[in-house]
């Protein structure tokens, strides 16, 4: 009878005591595994805070050291395929940048690699790139207002396009005044944009009037696909279509350029940048009318990223660049450029350069929240 009390009593200590060990263990399990999560989320919150400045770098890195001297950069176009930044200058200069075979800090290092000097110095306000044509370069004049194809490798203007009456016949919108208006600004701002099709349609160009940011559209009529030969090809060829007001401040426009199926808006005077969604601007071409102003038609399903505020005049030209190659064999750098041409007395000329999640983090009203995914557009 001892022996069986014992017995039990000893049975029921090892169960008190194996269940005791069990609750220490789920309770030290439940314990790590909350300071895990914990950890985890302060973490993805630090990455990802807008406000982080030991992850965001909101002044950029200058590129400035590079340029040629007394470059003025109004605009800029990056190309995806040779790994090349464009940038137009106010003094009629193409300059040509590219990656640095010395690759050693956090944002990929670039080097000059060519300055061209345009005939007759035109004063150079935009820039794009059209992927069927990759000898040329089209370049956006100021005043009076064209578009010059440029052959690249000979430096030579193969043919110009003469937009200034156009631009000047098409009456100033917004709140100017028609009896009191300054002649127009001219053209300030120049992208392609590809057809829904690009093997069937060569694509559109929009031009940008800076004073009051009405965008002119033309349907490249010229026999391009994306299917075409470069060398054999006619020369740019256009019909205009009609205008239509750019979202945002309605004044000043500086720069256009489409990246992730988002045409992007940069605002000088305003300091802000908004966008546009791709399909917006393929559902209002039916409804362009070269007699009258029309405006995007958007969509349920498609809405526009909310708006970017700086806090630095003369941004004149934008270019987003995704999956830079390094030397190194590694990609995945994804930058934005931009061009800086400030007023006279109130800053330097400058090129910036940014990381895509700190340009977010610290200038869009989203955060990198608002950073588009990647499409190939």
């Amino acid at each position: 009878m001892h022996l069986g009390r014992t017995w039990y009593c000893s049975l029921a200590h090892i169960s008190i005591s194996w269940i005791g060990v069990q609750l220490y263990q789920s309770l030290i399990s439940s314990v790590d595994a909350r300071m895990i999560l914990d950890f985890q989320l302060t973490q993805e919150l630090f990455l990802q805070s807008p406000t982080s400045s030991s992850v965001l770098n909101c002044n950029g890195h200058s590129l400035a050291d590079i340029l040629p001297a007394k470059s003025e950069p109004s605009d800029l176009a990056w190309d995806p395929l040779k790994q090349l930044l464009y940038i137009v200058s106010d003094n009629g200069h193409l300059v040509i940048l590219g990656l640095s075979p010395t690759q050693s800090q956090q944002l990929p290092q670039m080097q000059l690699i060519d300055k061209i000097k345009v005939k007759h110095k035109p004063d150079l306000e935009g820039i794009t790139l059209i992927p069927s044509r990759p000898g040329y370069v089209y370049l956006g004049v100021e005043e009076p207002a064209a578009i010059l194809e440029f052959h690249i490798s000979s430096q030579t203007i193969v043919s110009k396009l003469d937009l200034d009456k156009l631009m000047n016949d098409v009456q100033l919108g917004g709140l100017d005044d028609p009896q009191v208006q300054q002649k127009n600004q001219g053209l300030e701002s120049l992208v392609y944009i590809p057809a829904v099709n690009p093997h069937e349609h060569p694509g559109f160009i929009i031009v940008g009037r800076q004073q009051d940011a009405r965008l002119f559209v033309f349907n490249i009529t010229s026999k391009w696909t994306a299917d075409s030969n470069d060398e054999s090809q006619d020369n740019l060829e256009m019909k205009f279509m009609g205008t239509t007001y750019a979202p945002g401040p309605s004044k000043d426009l500086s720069a256009i350029t489409l990246w992730r199926s988002h045409i992007w808006l940069l605002y000088d005077k305003p300091k802000q940048m908004h966008s546009v969604q791709q399909t917006d601007f393929y559902n209002s071409l039916n409804l362009l009318d070269p007699a009258k102003v029309v405006s995007f038609e958007s969509t349920a399903q498609t809405k526009t990223v909310e708006p970017f505020s700086f806090k630095t005049r003369g941004q004149e030209g934008i270019a987003f660049a995704d999956n830079i190659r390094l030397e190194t064999g590694q990609s995945g750098s994804n930058l934005v450029f931009i061009a800086v041409d400030a007023p006279h007395k109130t800053g330097q000329k400058d090129l910036l350069m940014f990381s895509l999640d700190s340009f977010f983090g610290c200038f869009s009203s989203q955060g990198v929240s608002g950073i588009p995914l990647s499409t190939s557009a």
